[in-house]
């Protein structure tokens, strides 16, 4: 597997104003948030259309980058958020007429004193971007716009190529020539009888094509699963969690790669489940 970084500065911004000057023009000054009667959206766009990525490649992470060289609130701290437009934006973008946004979100946090570049993780939203799922027309910058907000968020001008906001996408990839692979399909059934909490064996996910777990509570009281990963067995994360009432069965799959699952089983006090993994793996 090879690693590649790539970074992508923003093409064009636009900061659209809830005033009757609609905006402060294209490729200027990206601001965000109310102050005094005046509230800013901005808009920026990323031109990936010459992005290259293997369907085969692994998402590491996608970041945007602004340079945050002002804020103004009386919060401790603000949020900021990254929203993807459905419609492109231009010179004739208004505040009230603006492109609509889509249901995708990405957020941070930014403490008042903070000043530099500030990291906002939009890999799910790259990541629908490269397949397909949304139509790249840009992203919507937005702080908490609500009366008692005070924050007032900008960066320096984009006419200073150093700091103009940008992407930074980081991937892997297999940069041998690919090889058929065969498809094995693996199942296992087994029953827990436990007081309070019990732990499945861990299952070795690295061939792991697509795999769900079903698990049916037969005790007498809601049983809680949680499904685990791990790089090495010894340290185990969340990866998703359900609920199941008593004589319910639930589908529980995975959304993290890693290189062990397992599920945590827990009750109030004596608990009793079956659960059946079935899965497919490259051979």
């Amino acid at each position: 597997m090879a690693d590649r970084t790539i970074k992508i500065t923003c093409e064009k911004n636009l900061t659209s104003l809830n005033l009757c000057r609609p905006s402060i023009g294209l490729n200027q000054k990206v601001i965000m948030g109310p102050k005094s009667k005046c509230t800013a959206r901005s808009f920026l766009y990323f031109d990936i259309k010459n992005l290259e990525v293997p369907e085969d490649a692994i998402i590491h992470y996608a970041v945007l980058k602004i340079y945050m060289k002002n804020l103004e609130t009386d919060d401790p701290v603000s949020r900021i958020f990254a929203v993807p437009l459905i419609n492109n934006f231009g010179k004739d973008t208004t505040f009230n007429e603006a492109s609509e946004f889509s249901g995708y979100k990405a957020a941070v946090n930014v403490h008042r004193n903070f000043k530099g570049w500030l990291d906002i993780d939009v890999s799910e939203i790259l990541g629908s971007w490269i397949d397909g799922t949304l139509e790249n027309n840009g992203l919507a910058l937005l702080s908490e716009e609500y009366a008692q907000s005070t924050s007032n968020i900008l960066s320096d001008s984009a006419s200073n190529h150093k700091l103009k906001p940008y992407l930074l996408f980081c991937y892997s990839f297999n940069c041998r020539p690919q090889v058929q692979k065969q498809i094995e399909v693996v199942e296992f059934c087994n029953e827990f009888k436990f007081i309070e909490e019990a732990f499945t064996p861990p299952v070795n996910i690295e061939r792991l094509k697509i795999g769900t777990f079903f698990v049916t509570n037969m005790g007498d009281t809601a049983l809680t699963v949680t499904l685990e990963t791990s790089a090495n067995r010894c340290d185990w994360v969340k990866d998703c969690a359900k609920v199941i009432c008593n004589g319910g069965t639930e589908a529980i799959v995975g959304k993290f790669y890693g290189k062990y699952y397992r599920l945590k089983l827990a009750t109030e006090s004596l608990g009793q489940a079956e659960v059946q993994f079935i899965a497919q793996f490259f051979n």
